[in-house]
């Protein structure tokens, strides 16, 4: 059966009907549960007010008894004692029936007098009823104790009987003392008894005001819920009134709304599909492009909206023969990648849902997708970093094992020729030929270790610079006589040095650090003497505007162009097999490359495989006014030192014996110890000590805490630090223990002579 437009509002009204029934039934029915309540509540005020009024009857009582027992015991009338005792025990009858009523619950009636003369009397009807499972226990309590005061009250007038009637004084006095032992036991049966009743009082008071509250909320909260309910059903009322008439009116305008309302419903979808940050199509069965938003249009490259609606999809979509059309299926897809093809003829990876969905029981296909050109580019990259790092393991690899065989090979060439120099029958040129192979191969090792360390430095950030005066022209003629020897005493036929010195000037001087640019060069003219077996090598340097050009060219081997762009990196030489044929680190370039950096530069190369490299590097050209003040001066002066003391502090042995002899071949008294604590106490003991040689590592305290100690006591005495630590920082914290000096081991003995001289030679 075909509902009607008229019947929504045959259900208000319905509904109308219903609500004011509802409402009425439950007006009706919290007035009923009220009524009740308030009369449950009344009748438990009656019942507490009778509960109070016979508490207080109780307490009355007891005064009524307590009064005449006290006259009972002073007074010197038998029969003024038999009276009052009557009145004790009608008292103390009518409080046992008291407390009967409220165990049991009932009636107490009593006549209660209205003047003195007791003519005129009102008769007073209690009516108590006794709560189910309630026990009282002070009724409980006070009712043996009621029991105690009769049976004292008649002892009592026994006692004063037998008083009157007796003649003996001593018997007389004995029984004026059970008389007073009596009373004071009365006496507390009395306060215990005035305590319970006046607890069954005050008990039953409060009760009674909880009670009257209670009611009282009860009856405030039942007539606000009867309120809220009259005022709920009210606006219910007219709300439906309301929402009935603006249905009447819905339903005469509703023609004319209808067309509008599918407008504004059209256009509202669009502009959900526009807000969507993703583009979506909406497409029928035959698979033609009926909707379209914004974001997809940017995503097709197309102009306007007319370039994709009423468009087959197929011509948007690149489709691989494997692939099922949703439209075919009508089922859903979920993060399928594929490629759209734009208007431009671009294609662009996407990845796109596609779900089935009925639109007035047509079937449509709502499909959502997102350019992933950005995800697959970093996919990308991140493969690309991956091989790098496998390549970064694999070169660090290959790294450790050369570097196995470059520490070997001189300390082979150390030991072999160390032990050789024992032999008894060793000639002594073979001597002086054994000690120069050891010392080749003990530099070749040290530069080794300060290659690694400085690519340590490096990458920890402590390649700290000194910048000082330097002259290029002289720093240029000492690399030059240093690989012209080198390239003779190698006997290295048919290789030419030669050294281009700066054109401008006889002497040019700069501000830099002479240490790390005499290190890139070095490094730079190393490899070239070491790649080149034959032809020219030539080292040099010219000004170009505010730099200094220095390069480095040879004719030999040559870097490959797919070497190039990673021959700076660490552990990276020209190829895996140049390590083996030429030895070496594969960190020399990366040092120098950091240097140049550090200094302010740049470098770069030109390479052509077979025949030669040309390196080339820059620094700031800052010029100084002021000639270097720290020419090399290579003649050394051995002076006297005319026995003075040192204080040497060495705990290896061998370091020690080491020291000791160049120490005592420069006529220097020598006093030896092998801790912080020992060195502490020689000070503090010897006066003739004029400079300490300190080790850093030492057994417990170590030399900076000696260093602390000793300029305490002695600040006056110069210390030289001697470690193997070659960091900055390790040279810091020596310094800011207070050391004047710091020499880096292995310590040659020019060097240690040098540093002793600036502290002794005075």
């Amino acid at each position: 059966m075909k509902k009607t437009k008229d019947e929504p509002i045959k259900y208000q009204v319905i509904s109308l009907i219903v609500v004011f029934v509802i409402a009425y039934a439950l007006i009706s029915g919290i007035d009923y549960y009220v009524n009740k309540q308030t009369i449950q509540f009344e009748k438990e005020l009656q019942n507490t007010d009778s509960k109070t009024l016979l508490g207080e009857i109780i307490s009355d009582k007891l005064f009524e008894i307590e009064n005449s027992f006290i006259k009972i015991r002073y007074t010197k009338n038998i029969k003024f004692a038999e009276l009052h005792k009557n009145i004790i025990f009608s008292a103390v009858s009518d409080i046992n029936r008291l407390l009967q009523i409220l165990e049991e619950g009932g009636i107490y009636e009593e006549e209660i007098p209205l003047n003195i003369t007791d003519i005129d009397k009102v008769q007073e009807i209690i009516s108590y009823t006794k709560p189910d499972n309630l026990y009282i226990q002070e009724v409980i309590e006070l009712s043996p104790n009621i029991l105690d005061i009769k049976t004292n009250t008649d002892t009592l007038t026994n006692l004063i009987e037998k008083k009157f009637n007796s003649i003996d004084s001593k018997q007389i006095k004995k029984t004026e003392q059970k008389i007073d032992l009596l009373c004071k036991e009365t006496e507390a049966l009395f306060k215990r008894s005035h305590e319970s009743a006046n607890k069954i009082f005050y008990d039953t008071f409060l009760e009674t005001n909880e009670l009257q509250q209670n009611s009282h909320k009860y009856i405030k909260i039942s007539n606000i819920v009867s309120k809220a309910i009259y005022i709920l059903t009210i606006l219910t009322v007219l709300f439906l009134t309301i929402l009935i008439y603006k249905k009447i009116v819905s339903l005469l305008n509703e023609r004319k709304k209808n067309l509008q309302n599918l407008k504004d419903a059209n256009a509202t979808i669009q502009s959900l599909f526009d807000a969507v940050p993703v583009g979506v199509i909406l497409i029928n069965k035959e698979k033609i492009i009926k909707r379209v938003n914004n974001m997809a249009l940017n995503l097709f490259e197309a102009e306007n909206k007319e370039d994709i609606v009423n468009q087959s999809c197929h011509i948007c979509f690149n489709l691989h023969s494997s692939f099922n059309c949703p439209a075919d299926t009508n089922k859903p897809i979920i993060k399928k990648e594929l490629t759209i093809l734009t208007k431009k003829g671009k294609q662009i990876p996407i990845i796109k849902n596609v779900i089935p969905i009925k639109i007035n029981n047509e079937d449509f296909l709502l499909e959502a997708f997102m350019d992933i050109s950005k995800q697959k580019a970093s996919e990308e990259k991140l493969k690309i970093a991956m091989e790098k790092a496998e390549e970064s393991n694999r070169l660090k690899s290959a790294f450790l094992a050369n570097m196995s065989h470059e520490i070997r090979t001189p300390m082979n060439g150390i030991l072999g020729f160390s032990e050789l120099l024992t032999a008894p029958d060793i000639r002594p040129e073979q001597v002086k030929k054994y000690s120069k192979i050891i010392i080749k191969s003990g530099n070749h090792l040290l530069n080794l270790l300060n290659d690694i360390i400085d690519i340590a430095r490096i990458e920890s950030g402590n390649f700290a610079l000194n910048t000082a005066v330097v002259n290029i022209n002289q720093l240029l003629k000492e690399l030059n006589s240093f690989f012209q020897s080198f390239i003779n005493k190698n006997n290295i036929q048919n290789l030419k040095l030669n050294t281009i010195y700066p054109v401008s000037e006889n002497n040019i001087y700069v501000k830099t650090d002479e240490t790390r640019l005499k290190q890139i060069l070095t490094n730079l003219i190393n490899n070239a003497v070491k790649f080149t077996d034959k032809g020219t090598i030539e080292f040099g340097c010219k000004i170009e505007k505010q730099e200094l050009v220095f390069h480095v060219k040879d004719t030999g081997i040559g870097i490959p162009k797919s070497k190039q762009i990673i021959i700076f990196e660490r552990f990276n030489q020209a190829s895996e097999t140049t390590e083996r044929l030429y030895g070496g680190t594969g960190l020399g370039l990366t040092i120098a490359k950091s240097c140049t950096e550090m200094l302010g530069g740049k470098i770069w190369l030109n390479s052509e495989e077979h025949k030669g490299s040309e390196f080339y590097f820059t620094i700031p050209y800052i010029q100084s006014s002021s000639e270097k003040t720290n020419e090399h001066n290579n003649e050394q002066i051995t002076p006297d030192f005319n026995k003075k003391t040192i204080l040497l502090v060495e705990d290896n042995l061998i370091n020690s014996a080491l020291l000791y002899e160049i120490l005592t071949r420069f006529n220097l008294t020598v006093i030896q110890c092998y801790s912080a604590e020992e060195a502490i106490k020689i000070i503090e003991s010897d006066n003739a000590v004029k400079l300490v040689l300190m080790d850093i590592q030492l057994p417990g305290k170590d030399g900076n805490y000696a260093i602390k100690e000793i300029k305490k006591m002695a600040p006056h005495i110069p210390i030289i630090a001697q470690s193997a630590y070659a960091f900055e920082t390790e040279k810091q914290k020596s310094f800011d223990a207070g050391c004047d000096d710091y020499i880096t081991k292995p310590i040659a003995s020019t060097t240690l002579l040098s540093v002793i001289k600036k502290y002794l030679a005075k």
